[in-house]
């Protein structure tokens, strides 16, 4: 699995879009920032799992389930009948009141996992236990209306599967190595590195999302001798490339502050001051204003961002997160004004998609 390619399945039901579109805008942003990409399921093909479904599952290596609540479900054990003058009420515990869910999702993760491919599972707090297939796989809960608290576990579980799938390839071309050396000497014509008995890959294999997988768990573990290595590798390796060092630098920053509350605003805004059009620092210094509230500040670095960025999703993505900033400010009708004027540009279909969802948040 050098790549994530998830199927996604969740519910139609209008009260549960407003849930739905947080995550998959989440899963959207994940397109620009690590090796992912996703499908779901269309409205008209939900119900038993058809042909369609089956066609869109093939090739995938993730499952992902967003079980949201559906109908109460009570076991009848649980029941209290009442004699005398309330023989005809009965009484149930809260603690007893669970909620069922899609039945369609469990028939799309049951496919799943006998088609192997790794599940990860969203669940509503208050659904039911899942029996069966689903019972033993670890999930993530969620509560209706605070989605965005578990977040960085999703980002967790999805960095930390395309950690064991890079650890994955690694092994097997340090096997091909071993085998492949010089009879008479001995030798191996071709050796792996090791980065602290954490990450072993070949020299050319070790591209930018490598080193960024990597310094997030070594932050986020708190192994600054891991982070210390992974620097000096870096440096090293993109020895004479200004641009990519200190975005390196300034993703390290971030990671800072989004695992451990640093505040790094001022160095951001110092190189900032040396690179004044880098979007990537932009967009991490408007993370930081609106960490701190300054929507007007996080607005203009955002927009900043998205007019020197050329990724056209990474852009719209930059123009979305100003939206929100514009909205959380109470401008909505600016945040609107916004995404309408890139809806009336030429752009693709999933792009549409993308600032539909950045609109139903921010209406």
């Amino acid at each position: 699995m050098n790549k994530i390619r998830a199927f996604i399945g969740h519910s139609f039901e209008q009260n549960d879009e407003s849930v739905v579109l947080k995550f998959i805008k989440l899963f959207d942003s994940f397109k620009g920032t690590m090796d992912f990409d996703w499908d779901h399921a269309e409205e008209t093909q939900i119900g038993y799992i058809s042909q369609k479904v089956i066609e869109k599952m093939e090739g995938k290596n993730l499952f992902i389930g967003i079980f949201t609540k559906k109908n109460i479900e009570i076991e009848e054990s649980n029941l209290q009948k009442h004699r005398g003058f309330f023989r005809d009420k009965i009484t149930l515990k809260e603690k007893h009141i669970a909620y069922g869910t899609s039945y369609w999702i469990f028939q799309e993760s049951g496919y799943a996992i006998a088609k192997k491919m790794k599940p990860l599972f969203l669940i509503e707090k208050g659904v039911r236990k899942l029996d069966g297939l689903q019972a033993d796989t670890e999930f993530i809960e969620f509560c209706r209306g605070k989605e965005t608290e578990c977040f960085q576990k999703i980002n967790d579980a999805l960095a930390s599967i395309l950690k064991d799938s890079v650890i994955g390839a690694e092994k097997n071309v340090t096997s091909v190595s071993s085998d492949n050396t010089d009879k008479e000497s001995g030798i191996a014509k071709n050796k792996s590195t090791k980065i602290s008995g954490e990450m072993q890959a070949d020299e050319n294999q070790k591209d930018d999302k490598h080193f960024i997988l990597n310094a997030y768990f070594a932050i986020r573990d708190k192994k600054l001798d891991i982070l210390k290595e992974l620097d000096i590798e870096y440096l090293r390796i993109n020895k004479g490339n200004e641009v990519k060092i200190i975005e390196w630098q300034a993703s390290i920053l971030s990671f800072e502050s989004l695992l451990n509350k640093k505040d790094v605003l001022s160095e951001l805004i110092s190189m900032q001051d040396k690179y004044p059009d880098n979007p990537l620092i932009s967009n991490f210094i408007g993370n930081e204003y609106e960490k701190y509230n300054n929507f007007e500040k996080a607005v203009e670095e955002y927009l900043k961002s998205a007019s020197n960025e050329e990724e056209k999703n990474t852009k719209l993505l930059r123009i979305g997160s100003a939206a929100q900033a514009y909205a959380k400010n109470s401008q909505g009708s600016v945040a609107i004004d916004i995404l309408l004027k890139e809806l009336n540009g030429e752009i693709s279909t999933n792009a549409k998609g993308l600032i539909y969802e950045f609109l139903s948040e921010v209406f």
